[in-house]
């Protein structure tokens, strides 16, 4: 027999609450692409372990976070549900599960994996809600009136309208039950609201009257809530949603007018649910999700949107829930699953989409701005982008070939804004521009520019900027350094010299930065350079094998201000921090946690936290503390991927970053840490590659292995693989888990083991 010994240790990649800067909801959506066994989801479950559970048309699905579990109906296995069509599920006191199928109500024991039957007088009673109230009792909603289960008794007590007595329920199609802060019941029917008093067993009932605004706006009661100040919601089928006034006795209704963008999407509700921040969530048919807003009781409609991925998948909302993070999941009719996670996508992004104002080329090089509402956009392909952050529109102008005011080409690597008129543009194949904002208006300067003072050596601008008294420095493809005077537009041109250890190490630059105190810098292939006015010649800093406080790459791609007397210098190699007074540096990487060794920009916000972007994509660096907090393509970024130079902060503090699919933006004060540590569980046990079965069909593993104690092995099993999961659903790609595995041997014989990990560490 093998004793193993498995201590989990887990940490979280930290995340944040961003749903207050999204433009939409980011929704992740699961469906049959990813093992849901059905698309329409008519309720969701959060159990007392963690596993989330969803009731469709073709069996009842567990899910972990990484992979689905199916149950269904075996003609043959009694121990199986009763039927696949799956209502509702609810879970009681003791854990278990209480599913309402298609042909009754199913007990299920998840220890044993067990599912008992539990029928009335009608063996195909047709359940369409489940509820347990505050004491524990649990009650069915159903097509032929309202039912109570006695669980001791197995048994029911059946409650029912009664044509000549108007103290009966109102109907006895029942679609919802709810309790109020009373312990009252709230039963929506088919006709009618019934309010039930478990004590006395007397139903009042609220009709629609016609030609009273303030009675129930439709008799088609669809869904009832309860919300976390007591209020009482009503949604119908017809009649949009009511809110009940206890002190008048009476309802205010809210209904869909199409003139009012602000309005209920539907009048048809399926569903209500109440989000973390006490807004009214609304399943509509055909009409997607309401989310009402209060105090100020205005509707925000969110759809399907072809053009838009991670739209809401299905317009028929059918189910709603809230889990004890205040994750948010959505039950459509034939698109799955919908998450919106709390701590989830953290950056606003923006990319080409057909058929509406955006971005009109992902490929994002360059971004500059104004400092306020105006952001300039150098694209490959798409010419200059113009982004206005206070309406969120775009606009761009491309190039022409018959109008000589227009972009020299639609590959613009650099922008910079020069001032509230100006706008400096490097091209690539196509020289360095202006762009006069006031008048719209283009210059152009190359090779070949008629004024031999003011050409520029290369075709091709990596990089712009401006210095403290006003002049252009103009980083080139292949022609060195250009410095342009900003009245006379003259031009110096600085190249490398292989016989001068003074002049720029390489003509290909791909950064030019001035810095705080005025001081030139550029970035090379080869190496770094400080410009020296005073002689008009360069110092170099260049990576040496035997010197760790070198450089740590000769590629560099940005520079940004580091505390006084440092700067900051990103390379292919690194990160750097350089000493100006010593000409020491200090180097950082990913054996210090950084996710990437290629740096592509830096952007320091307003508390002094470096942002950095790089090939895997966003590390936020606070030096002061050594820390450092690593953002990939799961936390909203437009790609892992992000390009040189292409970044931009606001005044306001908001900051920009761009690559390969557009472009991110965000405020870091925005950015929270997930504070939620997820349970941990076993879920697959497999002996020489061969899944085992636990429950109550194997009588070796009678418990399901994410309930057992402990696993006993026969020496003849001497290898075993174990499957294990964090319930972390948001964004369980960047849950890291440490396993530790104690091996006890006999004899002195050291057997297999192998520790299947559904997720990377």
């Amino acid at each position: 027999m093998i004793r193993v010994i498995c201590m989990l240790v887990l940490w979280l990649s930290l995340s944040n609450d961003s749903i207050a800067q999204a433009i939409k909801p980011y929704f992740i959506h699961y469906s049959t692409n990813q093992g849901l066994s059905q698309s329409q989801v008519g309720a969701i479950l959060k159990d007392k372990q963690g596993f989330m559970w969803f009731a469709t048309q073709e069996g009842l699905n567990k899910f972990d976070g990484y992979t689905f579990t199916i149950y269904k109906h075996y003609t043959n296995d009694t121990n199986s549900l009763s039927d696949n069509n799956i209502f509702d599920i609810v879970e009681d006191s003791q854990g278990y599960l209480w599913v309402a199928t298609g042909r009754g109500l199913d007990k299920f024991d998840k220890t044993t994996e067990v599912f008992t039957h539990h029928t009335t007088k009608l063996p195909d009673l047709k359940i369409r809600d489940l509820f347990i109230d505050s004491k524990q009792h649990l009650w069915l909603g159903t097509v032929d009136g309202l039912y109570l289960f006695n669980g001791s008794k197995n048994n029911f007590s059946v409650f029912k309208h009664r044509d000549n007595q108007s103290n009966s329920l109102a109907d006895n199609y029942v679609y919802r039950i709810a309790e109020d802060a009373k312990g009252n019941l709230w039963i929506g029917c088919k006709n009618g609201l019934s309010l039930f008093n478990p004590t006395n067993k007397r139903f009042r009932n609220y009709y629609h009257q016609d030609g009273n605004q303030h009675s129930l706006s439709n008799n088609w009661v669809t869904s009832v809530l309860k919300d976390s100040h007591n209020r009482m919601w009503i949604g119908t089928r017809g009649g949009g949603l009511n809110l009940y006034n206890e002190t008048s006795d009476d309802f205010r209704s809210f209904l869909h007018n199409a003139d009012n963008p602000n309005s209920l999407a539907h009048n048809d509700l399926l569903c209500l649910q109440e989000d973390e921040k006490n807004n009214i969530w609304i399943g509509t048919e055909n009409g997607g999700l309401s989310v009402l807003k209060l105090p100020n009781f205005q509707f925000t409609t969110y759809k399907f949107d072809a053009n838009d991925p991670n739209s809401l998948s299905n317009n028929s909302v059918y189910s709603i829930y809230r889990d004890d993070i205040g994750n948010m999941w959505v039950g459509t009719w034939s698109g799955g699953v919908n998450f919106l996670p709390k701590f989830g996508r953290k950056f606003k992004s923006y990319k080409n989409q057909i058929g509406s104002n955006s971005l009109n080329n992902n490929f994002v090089l360059s971004i500059t701005g104004d400092g306020k509402d105006q952001i300039w956009i150098g694209t490959d392909g798409g010419g200059i982008n113009y982004f206005n952050r206070k309406t969120q529109t775009f606009d761009f102008i491309k190039n022409n070939p018959s109008n000589p005011n227009s972009p020299k080409t639609d590959y613009v690597i650099a922008v910079d804004y020069f001032n509230s008129s100006m706008l400096a543009l490097g091209y690539h194949r196509g020289g360095f521009g202006t762009y006069n904002i006031q008048t719209k208006t283009f210059e152009n300067y190359s090779i070949d520019t008629p004024d031999p003072k003011s050409r520029i050596s290369s075709w091709s601008v990596n990089s712009v900027v401006r210095d403290h008294q006003q002049n252009f420095w103009i980083g080139t493809w292949n022609g060195g350094l250009c410095f342009m005077n900003g009245q006379t537009h003259e031009v110096t041109a600085f190249k490398h010299e292989p016989n001068n250890a003074n002049s720029i190490p390489n003509n290909n630059i791909n950064i030019v930065f001035v810095d705080r105190d005025g001081r030139t810098w550029i970035g090379t292939e080869t190496g770094a350079a400080r410009y020296l006015p005073h002689s008009k010649s360069f110092a170099r800093y260049i990576h040496q094998v035997s010197d760790p406080q070198s450089i740590s790459n000769d590629y560099i791609t940005c520079f940004a201000d580091g505390p006084k007397g440092y700067l900051w210098v990103g390379t292919s190699g690194g990160l750097n921090l350089l000493n100006i007074k010593t000409g020491k540096f200090k180097r950082y990487s990913e054996t210090d946690g950084f996710a990437n060794n290629a740096i592509k920009s830096i952007v320091i916000d307003k508390k002094g936290n470096l942002w950095i972007s790089s090939n895997k994509g966003l590390t936020r660096f606070n030096y002061y503390e050594n820390d450092v907090r690593n953002y990939s393509l799961a936390d909203g970024l437009q790609s892992n991927e992000f390009k040189a130079r292409a970044s931009f902060m606001t005044q306001d503090g908001e900051i920009y970053f761009g690559g390969p699919n557009g472009f991110n933006s965000f405020y870091p004060d925005s950015i929270k840490d997930n504070t939620f540590v997820p349970p941990v569980y076993i879920t697959n046990l497999s002996i020489f590659n061969t899944p085992i079965t636990t429950g109550f069909s194997n009588p070796n593993f009678p418990t399901h292995i994410n309930s057992a104690k402990k696993i006993v092995l026969n020496y003849d099993q001497s290898v075993f693989t174990l499957a294990f999961a964090a319930l972390n659903f948001t964004i369980p790609e960047k849950t890291n888990m440490l396993i530790s595995l104690k091996v006890l041997t006999k004899n002195g014989i050291m057997l297999g083991v192998t520790v299947a990990q559904p997720i990377p560490t």
